[in-house]
């Protein structure tokens, strides 16, 4: 009776392997079938979006995050440059002797904005506190040397600026390609020179006849800008002319001395005076070669601020063109 029930079960097992067995069959041969009848067009082939973005730029490539939420600047301008292009870093190093309060162009637009103050070297591990997705520095040699480092903490995009004579247009243009803004670059440049025309619509003819002379007062004592200077590109793209002797192969800055000032002489004399330089604007305002100038004698001197004419982005631009505005343009 035993055996019985034995062979039974047996028999009741060896069949239900062969109905799972066809079953297997049939829906292999089922689903061979509707693969070669789908129509390539219905399978959903969409892939994977990365999570990052390859910029190409002075250190090679970069996978730029696609929305990056924490940025650390390690320049000032970068951050100015970023919140032109409606981006707003975390944090960004700023100069010992600026105060983002201070500065005009970044009023009301700095909340939430942490600045480290610096003296020439940044700290790894604040860095490292800030927790940042995206690091921006320049291609200058501090942070080259530190790149690898920069790198390990998070994506690292160093900026041409050597490389690219530190115009703030083309500044203007590379941080952009890091955010994918290019199309916002572009506009912000065309209402720049939408201001430029309208300015020199302004001055009409007259432009052609004013020179103004822009010097810098600094630790080292009096600076100019050479052709490639900040200043220097502005009153280029208005059409403002300057002393002869400030025409020169100098990139940046030229240092002169007291003797030389009437060899800047202008129409106009725009100082830029550091706070600290405050005492030096004083006595040099006392000798007679000062008081020879044409600016000083017609009381064409304006003293403008270095928060502004030392920077090199679009928004300080702007401001220099107010200055321009205010101080050239409304002036009889």
């Amino acid at each position: 009776m035993k055996s019985g029930k034995t062979n039974l079960f047996s028999l009741f097992l060896v069949m239900v392997l062969a109905v799972v067995s066809i079953a297997a069959c049939n829906d292999m041969t089922a689903h061979h079938a509707t693969s070669h009848s789908l129509n390539p067009t219905s399978i959903n082939t969409k892939a994977i979006e990365p999570s990052c973005r390859t910029v190409k730029l002075t250190m090679g490539e970069t996978c730029v995050p696609n929305n990056p939420q924490r940025i650390v600047t390690l320049f000032l301008s970068t951050a100015a440059t970023a919140l032109a292009l409606g981006i707003k870093p975390v944090a960004s190093e700023i100069g010992d002797y600026w105060r983002a309060e201070d500065i005009p162009y970044l009023v009301g637009k700095t909340n939430g904005i942490e600045f480290l103050h610096s003296s020439g070297e940044f700290s790894l591990e604040k860095l490292l506190s800030l927790h940042p997705d995206l690091i921006i520095a320049l291609s200058l040699p501090k942070a080259r040397a530190t790149y690898e480092l920069l790198s390990q903490i998070a994506p690292t995009v160093l900026l041409p600026w050597e490389e690219t004579s530190g115009d703030w247009k083309l500044f203007l243009q590379d941080v952009a390609a890091v955010f994918d803004k290019t199309e916002k670059a572009n506009q912000l440049i065309d209402d720049y020179y939408r201001r430029v025309k309208g300015l020199k619509q302004k001055l009409g003819d007259h432009r052609q006849q004013i020179r103004v002379s822009v010097i810098y007062l600094r630790d080292g004592g009096i600076v100019t800008n050479g052709k490639l200077g900040f200043s220097t590109k502005i009153l280029d793209d208005i059409g403002l002319k300057y002393p002869p002797s400030l025409t020169t192969n100098a990139k940046y800055t030229l240092p002169i001395s007291e003797e030389y000032l009437h060899s800047i002489d202008g129409d106009i004399l725009l100082v830029v005076s550091h706070p600290e330089r405050e005492d030096f604007l004083e006595q040099l305002q006392q000798k007679p070669l000062w008081q020879q100038l044409k600016a000083v004698q017609t009381k064409q001197v304006y003293i403008v601020d270095p928060n502004v004419w030392d920077a090199q982005n679009i928004l300080a631009a702007h401001a220099v063109l107010d200055d321009i505005e205010k101080y050239i343009v409304n002036t009889p």
